[in-house]
Order: C-alpha cells, then sequence, then structure tokens
C-alpha cells in the first residue's frame, strides 16, 4: 500500500499529470470542448480543441465528441500521451516525421548496425517486409500522434490470406503476427523518439487469444475455429493426387523454366512420399542421411535412423514400410545418375538445390514445396502444410489390422516409440538414448513394416501425370522452389 500511495503521489506532483489536463478541459457556448493550455506548464499551446483521434487528420480535423464522458476518455487516452511526449521531445521538425519516414530511416539505419550481408541479413529482410505493406494504413500519419488506440484500430484492422480448401481467403493474423509487426513499429518509434516511452508497447496484448476466449468461440460456432472439426487423415486417394500433383509441378512449373531447371531439382513427389512414408517432423525429414538406411537382417525389417530434436529420445528407429522402399530405391538410383557414384553414407536423402547432397535442404523451402503441391492437388489445409501427413501416417498406422490374425499390425506403445511420442525408453526408466534405440530395433516385427504397404508406387504416380487437372491454374514456367 505504500508503495501505491508514494507512486499516486508522484503521479499528482507531475507537471504533466493526467488529471490537471482534465481540470483544464472546458465547454463552449455551441457544445464543443477544448483544453485551456495557455501555460508554461503546457508549452503555451493555447486552446486546443478536443476532436476525434481516429480521423487521419487529427488533431487538427475530427470530429466533437458527443458527451462530457467521451471528450474525457479522449483527454485520458489520447491528447494526454500526445502531450506529454511532444513537450518531453521540445517539438521541432521530428514532430511532423510521418510513419513511413521514419521507417525508411530506421531501415537505412539498421544497414549501418548490421554486418557485411546487410540487405540480406534476415533482421533486415523481415524488418522491410513488416514496415512494408502491413504498415500502409498508418504511412502517412505523423508518427508522434501514434497512440495507444490508433495502433489498436490499426492492428484490429489486419487481415493475412490462407488457402482453405484451395482456396485464398482473407482471415484475421494470430496474436504472434501482430505481435511481431508491433514490434517493428516500436523499433520505429525508438530511433526516432529515444527519450520517450513507446506509447503503444502492448497494443498487441488486446489480440491475445487465450484458453478461455478459444473455448468460448468454439462453443459459440466460430467457423475459424470449427472448420478443421470436420477433417479427416489424408486417404490413399488423397495421397495418389498429392504424390501426381508433386510430379505434375515439377513438369509443368520447374521443368518449364530454364533458370529453375538448373538449380533446382523436381523431386516434388519424392518429398511427398518420405514426408508421408516415414511420419517424420519437416525438420527431421530435411535431416536424413544415407547412413540412416539400415538393410534388415533375417527377422528384422529394413529400418530407418531419425535424428529426432523434440528431446533425447526423439533419436529413434523405424521400420521402413514396404511402400515407401520403391521410393528410396527410386531416390538412391536418381542421386547416382546425378553424382556419377553411389551416395555417400553422409548425403541427404532430400535436396532441393542442384548444388548436391552433402548440405541439408532448408526446411521453409521445403514446406514451401510442400504447400505449393497441396494447393495444385486442392487438399491444402488451413494452417496445415507439412504436418498433416504426420498426422496421416499415425492414423493410418494406429489402425493397421494383420490380415490374417486380426490383431494391430503396431501396438500403441510401440507406435508412439516410432513416431518419438514416447518420453522413456522401451522397457526402461531412465532416459538412456543409445539403449532406447537398441532396444527399438531389437522389438521390431517384420510385419510392423506392412502397416503402409497400400503406399502408390512411383510407376503408379508418374502414368497419371498426364491426366492430371490442378485444382487452381499454373502458370507454365512460373517461379517455385
Amino acid at each position: 500500500m505504500a508503495r501505491e500511495t508514494k507512486g499516486r503521489r508522484q503521479a499528482e506532483a507531475s507537471p504533466h499529470n493526467v488529471n490537471d489536463l482534465l481540470n483544464r478541459m472546458r465547454r463552449r457556448k455551441e457544445g464543443a470542448f477544448f483544453l485551456d493550455l495557455r501555460t508554461e506548464q503546457w508549452g503555451h499551446e493555447g486552446r486546443v480543441q478536443v476532436r476525434d483521434p481516429k480521423h487521419p487528420r487529427w488533431p487538427s480535423k475530427g470530429r466533437d465528441p458527443v458527451d462530457e464522458g467521451e471528450a474525457e476518455r479522449w483527454v485520458r487516452e489520447d491528447y494526454h500521451p500526445y502531450l506529454v511526449q511532444k513537450l518531453a521531445s521540445g517539438g521541432g521538425a521530428a514532430d511532423n516525421i510521418t510513419v513511413r519516414g521514419a521507417a525508411d530511416a530506421y531501415l537505412e539505419h539498421l544497414l549501418t548496425t548490421l554486418d557485411s550481408r546487410k540487405e540480406k541479413h534476415s533482421t533486415f529482410r523481415n524488418r522491410k517486409a513488416q514496415l512494408g505493406t502491413p504498415l500502409a494504413p498508418l504511412h502517412d500519419q505523423p508518427l508522434k500522434m501514434l497512440t495507444h488506440r490508433a495502433a489498436v484500430e490499426w492492428l484490429r484492422g489486419l487481415r493475412v490470406d490462407r488457402i482453405i480448401n484451395g482456396k485464398p481467403v482473407k482471415t484475421e493474423p494470430a496474436a504472434s503476427y501482430r505481435k511481431n509487426l508491433l514490434e517493428s513499429l516500436r523499433a520505429v518509434y525508438r530511433h526516432a523518439f529515444p527519450r520517450l516511452d513507446c506509447p503503444f508497447t502492448d497494443a498487441w496484448r488486446e489480440f491475445s487469444v487465450s484458453d478461455t476466449t478459444l473455448k468460448e468461440d468454439i462453443l459459440a460456432g466460430n467457423p475459424l475455429h470449427l472448420s478443421s472439426l470436420g477433417e479427416t487423415a489424408y486417404e490413399r486417394e488423397d495421397i495418389l493426387r498429392l504424390l501426381v500433383a508433386g510430379a505434375y509441378h515439377d513438369k509443368a512449373v520447374i521443368a518449364e523454366s530454364p533458370p529453375l531447371r538448373g538449380r533446382t531439382r523436381q523431386i516434388s513427389a519424392e518429398t511427398v512420399a518420405l514426408m508421408f512414408g516415414t511420419g517424420g517432423r519437416l525438420v527431421e525429414v530435411c535431416r536424413m542421411q544415407w547412413q540412416d538406411v539400415i538393410e534388415g537382417s533375417p527377422g528384422r525389417p529394413d529400418r530407418l535412423y531419425i535424428r529426432g530434436t523434440k528431446n533425447t529420445n526423439a533419436f529413434r528407429a523405424q521400420p521402413i514400410q514396404k511402400g515407401l522402399k520403391p521410393w528410396l530405391d527410386r531416390m538412391r538410383e536418381r542421386c547416382t545418375q546425378e553424382l556419377g557414384r553411389p551416395p555417400r553414407p553422409k548425403d541427404y536423402l532430400i535436396q532441393i538445390n542442384s548444388r548436391g547432397y552433402s548440405t541439408s535442404p532448408v526446411s521453409r523451402s521445403l514446406g514451401e514445396r510442400v504447400a505449393k503441391v497441396q494447393v495444385l492437388a486442392g487438399l491444402k489445409r488451413e494452417q496445415k502444410a507439412a504436418h498433416i501427413f504426420r498426422a496421416s501416417f499415425i492414423s493410418h498406422v494406429r489402425t493397421a489390422v494383420h490380415p490374417e490374425k486380426g490383431h494391430l499390425l503396431i501396438p500403441e506403445a510401440r507406435l508412439a516409440e516410432y513416431v518419438g511420442h514416447a518420453t522413456l525408453a522401451a522397457g526402461s526408466r531412465t532416459d538412456v538414448r543409445r539403449e532406447y534405440v537398441q532396444q527399438l530395433v531389437s522389438a521390431m516385427e517384420p510385419e510392423h513394416a506392412w502397416a503402409l504397404d497400400w503406399l502408390p508406387t512411383p510407376e503408379e504416380v508418374f502414368a497419371e501425370v498426364e491426366n492430371f487437372v490442378p485444382a487452381v491454374p499454373v502458370k507454365k514456367g512460373a517461379g517455385a522452389k
């Protein structure tokens, strides 16, 4: 309580406290409100009429408040921080700088603080993108007049493009997206006015979705939250169409563009097969090397080591599904033809660019390639690109039944270990990675490799390319990764 009293005394003693400003509010006979600032304390601003802060040319333009309550709210939330910042900065030309001008100045300053990569630096590229089109509604506004309310209104009006059921739809962005944009705008403000406190620091918090809000939206039938309730795992016909779409993408997009054909590999179908056939996370698929593909021994199936990243036990082994084996053979043969030799143990299974197989692919580029294939097939799910393959793999393998004996081909606990969902080693109370992998290998049964024996073969996929009809128009030779 003592601290609160001290803080209140300090606020009241401040020459620019909000209560003093409210006491200076007057009302004209015609009903308009104004602030009497004809004192040195408030910079001899004279009589300042109270206007709507939402007007693009505020404070010189804007409607009058409808009542005294609205006028007090505008003074408390908008006029007070604006006047305090103006007095603290001492006025000058900086008061008239627009958001666009301040953003350009900040980006120029940023180039002087980065290393030799300059424009190629990820920080510069990210900030430049965030201060471009998303910030366009604020470009012509004076930065000094940008209040908390104005920042909230800007964030509320943001929309992003998402693919829902194969069609682009304008939807509200996530809270994290708004937070990142606001952080870039805060950096611009701090650069322009280093001695002032940013008035809109926490504006993004008004859009954070809590568990309670999410629950209320679901119970109220919000379509954005209910859109995934009717979704199911990719079935065989879906996987076949995705694989054909991948081969079509390589033929109609990459092969038709000489620049792309020279620097980009046509391996879209192989990527889809590997992601679905292993159920691996996107970053795990990027790290798969030929030394991880192990030929089986008598009584044991071929296996694949996966370099997981979630915890120490995420490094694991799983049986290579019979349906995936032809695709691995095709990838090995392709690598041999390109390099003129068999792939080395540390060569990667997948690589998009044509520099070689000695470096791992960039997970973002691989995800973008897969997302384009899903759009071509008309099977793109909202906010899902790579993980839908992992979810489909688990769904099908979990329900795969032995054709003769009728029991599950892979027990639930064993499946959790194969996909990296187990927290402890099988039969062990300790978290030891080497023992964990050895136990997995020793427990593999030949029938565990038959859960996805229905995966379409390369011959079946490439025979359907000529008959494929894309869900969206494709510009021949269009840019793609």
